[in-house]
């Protein structure tokens, strides 16, 4: 499924999809728009309804978060696949 503006998503920090337990790490929000990093990236922009790390639920978390958009190259070799739908 394509993430568009308005779709609702989770955005995990790192590679795993914990969703439970210490490695546990993610925001969820909705998509409310798209960021171009010059020279670097296009970015998801998602305003945050929800974030747990390390397991935990957390209550001061940021109001938005731009992680990259799914398909974009790391430094490892790889491409990111961080954020799915909801």
């Amino acid at each position: 499924m394509d993430i568009t503006i308005g779709t609702k998503v989770r955005s995990f920090d790192f590679d795993g999809r914990d969703l439970e337990g210490d490695r546990a790490c993610y925001v969820e929000g909705k998509v409310v728009g798209f960021h171009k990093v010059e020279g670097f990236c296009d970015r998801y922009v998602i305003e945050v309804d929800r974030q747990v790390f390390g397991g935990e639920e957390k209550t001061d978390f940021p109001p938005v978060v731009k992680p990259p958009v799914n398909g974009t190259p790391t430094l490892w070799g790889d491409t990111t696949k961080y954020v799915e739908v909801i």
